[in-house]
């Protein structure tokens, strides 16, 4: 390599390194969810006896507000970690003022976020990690549901946003949701497709 062309490259990195460092590597989001077409199951190891082993049912909608922040690995491509929190909604027998069940998921997500035009994005996302259902305040004593719960969660949806400007956007989704807890000889599952809205900023 030449004087020339070392001194061309050395004059090109200087340009490139400060230009790499105050590139917008991070994009933050707040997530709001609204759950339809819910539903709850429950799978009993020992059930008692003159009881099916294995209980299902509609549930209510379920709400979840998701913040979370994402490491881009390029243009459109980024992973990262979130935080759900998401209430669960009473079985459908349930008394219409019953508690709903606070879930918290924290996730590994990937997200993607492809640019097509005037601003228009096509949105992608998978996540999952483990899920904590809290005690639900309607749960008599000795009930499953009357303690902590710990299990997973996984969730998935795709969708679109539009660029409000540089550095924020708005994005709808829909897609899938589901969570699975263990303990007291009970498997429950509660699952829901969520409909997504919220903004995303670049820094």
């Amino acid at each position: 390599m030449t004087l020339k062309t070392t001194l061309k490259t050395l004059a090109a990195l200087a340009i490139l390194v400060p230009a790499a460092a105050q590139a917008q590597d991070y994009t933050g989001s707040m997530e709001f969810s609204l759950g339809f077409g819910s539903s709850f199951e429950a799978e009993f190891d020992e059930a008692p006896a003159g009881f099916p082993s294995k209980v299902d049912g509609d549930a209510g909608t379920m709400l979840a507000i998701t913040p979370g922040i994402d490491r881009m690995l390029g243009k459109s491509v980024g992973i990262g970690l979130e935080m759900g929190f998401i209430w669960l909604g009473a079985g459908e027998d349930a008394p219409d003022d019953a508690a709903r069940t606070l879930v918290l998921n924290p996730n590994v997500r990937l997200s993607m976020n492809f640019p097509l035009q005037a601003g228009i994005s096509l949105s992608g996302m998978i996540a999952a990690g483990p899920s904590f259902w809290t005690a639900n305040d309607d749960a008599v004593k000795g009930d499953p549901f009357d303690s902590t719960r710990i299990g997973y969660g996984f969730r998935f949806n795709f969708g679109g946003g539009y660029a409000l400007n540089k550095d924020v956007s708005a994005f709808m989704t829909i897609g899938y949701y589901t969570t699975t807890s263990y303990g007291d000889d009970v498997t429950a599952t509660q699952s829901s497709i969520p409909v997504n809205v919220g903004l995303r900023s670049t820094f």
